[in-house]
């Protein structure tokens, strides 16, 4: 692996968007009722099965 700098480490992370990891939703939430599916108590009846 070749050696690191500081110069090669503040130009990667000078580029592109902030951060290194994204989340993005598998499934469409816009309202309190889409979140409520999606997490308590919605949650409990696919575990369930």
């Amino acid at each position: 692996m070749p050696k690191i700098t500081r110069k090669d480490s503040l130009i990667y992370h000078c580029r592109g968007r902030h951060g290194k990891v994204e989340v993005i939703p598998t499934k469409p939430y816009c309202t309190q009722f889409d979140l409520s599916l999606a997490y308590t108590p919605g949650v409990a009846w696919p575990c369930l099965e």
